[in-house]
């Protein structure tokens, strides 16, 4: 259902509701203000003819017969009948009434207002005793001449609203076509847009309540065009870097299966595995950067339990250590001070450690060392690396960036995922020189600024 549809049902079930709630309020005000008219009116009928009772010569008039019959055609639109009046002396006896007045009980020590039932009607009077206690004055009124006064007033206007009411829904829903149309103008533009048209909508025409909305969208057009263009980045990246092995091992390939000494092929083997090694490391290496960087908040996390994941990590990289001969080694804060508190993913975490100190190992000398030190709110990874030069500090960390000279292979992903992985942890990682000693230094730590060059290194990594 669309949202006009909605409106002008929800319009239609709602209106004879406030028309009946308006109704109910109106009947009751209507009918205070006419009892209070009327009811004055009585009072004031009552005292002018007790007013007048001094001097008027009474009779006793007990029935109509000696009463004049009503002037037929010269009463207007007005009832007598539904009008009353009385007077009984201080004995009781009926010395002035009317013809309906015959009607009234003489009700002694009655004083105000009083309902009756006078021949099977409900009638209000007012009885008005005489401070000397000569005379008590009656007047009375039907409830019939009250009601329909009443009913006029509030009951009158229900014929015209009800007239009116497809008139409303008419110009309800022409009037919510106009005002939608902005909605509809959106709609149309997006549903005519390319799937990869991400530029911003216009907003300047439309009402105040839909700029929120296409603010809204404009900003998650841009989130997605920077997705788009990260990925169509890491792609021609991808691209570029796999085309390289490829190439020498189809190259490495061809020499092997064309050589006729078998020395020479079994060299050229050896050097397809290590092509192969690279390759499987690189698309590991790919795998992980894109998974991560999909990534926009970690949804379980746990306390870190470095001790346990450490023990892993080291576990892994142990027999890259011993065929470097690089000591491995991980000093922790003094006693009582806890490691970096943590809450995280531990495969993520442990996904960074591992390239972090894969990176190390490759880099450091023969007979070097390479240690983990833990702090309060920092981890730093220390090896006897020849480190990277000062200007190429800043790069560190960006998609298949390798500084020049490098003796190692890789492929310029191992930082990129230990940044964002950080990142996602609420880390900041930031490298250079070592402050101790000669080497290099990869510093996590929480709240920190964010990652700048540290100054000037010894050689290039």
């Amino acid at each position: 259902m669309t949202l006009r549809r909605r409106l002008l049902l929800l319009l239609l079930l709602a209106t004879p509701v406030v028309w009946v709630g308006a109704m109910a309020v109106s009947f009751y005000s209507a009918q205070h203000e006419i009892n209070e008219l009327f009811d004055t009116e009585l009072v004031r009928l009552a005292r002018q003819l007790q007013a007048t009772l001094p001097s008027t010569n009474l009779g006793a008039p007990t029935d109509t017969s000696s009463m004049p019959p009503p002037l037929a055609g010269k009463e207007g639109e007005a009832e007598p009948k539904d009008l009353l009046l009385a007077v009984w002396d201080g004995n009781g006896r009926l010395v002035l009434v009317d013809r309906e007045g015959l009607l009234m009980p003489y009700l002694p020590g009655q004083k105000g207002f009083v309902e009756l039932m006078l021949a099977e009607r409900p009638w209000r009077a007012y009885y008005l005793p005489s401070p000397s206690g000569r005379w008590l004055v009656a007047a009375g009124q039907r409830h019939k001449e009250r009601r329909e006064l009443v009913l006029a007033l509030t009951a009158g206007p229900l014929l015209p609203w009800l007239l009116t009411l497809p008139v409303l829904l008419l110009v309800m829903a022409v009037g919510l076509k106009r005002v939608l149309r902005p909605v509809a103008a959106l709609s149309a533009e997006l549903a005519c847009r390319a799937a990869d048209d991400l530029k911003p909508l216009r907003g300047t025409d439309l009402p105040a309540d839909l700029r929120p909305l296409v603010d809204a969208m404009n900003a998650q057009f841009e989130r997605t065009a920077g997705l788009l263009q990260r990925e169509r980045r890491f792609t021609a990246d991808a691209a570029h870097e796999l085309r390289t092995p490829l190439a020498a091992l189809q190259a490495q390939w061809d020499a092997a299966r064309l050589s006729p000494d078998s020395t020479t092929a079994a060299d050229t083997l050896a050097k397809i595995g290590q092509g192969l090694a690279r390759l499987s490391r690189l698309v590991t290496q790919m795998l992980q950067l894109s998974r991560v960087e999909h990534l926009d908040s970690i949804s379980q996390q746990v306390q870190i339990d470095w001790i346990a994941l450490i023990g892993e990590v080291l576990s892994d990289v142990l027999p890259l250590a011993e065929h470097r001969h690089v000591e491995l080694a991980c000093e922790w804060p003094a006693a009582g001070a806890a490691p970096l508190p943590l809450r995280g993913a531990p495969p993520l975490l442990a996904a960074m450690l591992r390239n972090l100190l894969d990176n190390g190992l490759r880099y450091s000398p023969a007979g070097g060392h390479l240690t983990l030190r833990f702090g309060p709110d920092t981890l730093d990874i220390l090896d006897d690396g020849p480190g990277v030069p000062a200007e190429q500090l800043p790069r560190l960390g960006d998609r298949f960036y390798r500084p020049a000279g490098q003796v190692e292979s890789g492929s310029g992903l191992g930082l990129s995922i230990v940044r964002r992985i950080a990142e996602l942890h609420g880390l900041t990682v930031d490298w250079g020189p070592r402050e101790d000693a000669p080497g290099f230094r990869v510093r996590l730590r929480r709240n920190a600024p964010r990652p700048q060059a540290l100054g000037p290194a010894s050689a290039g990594r």
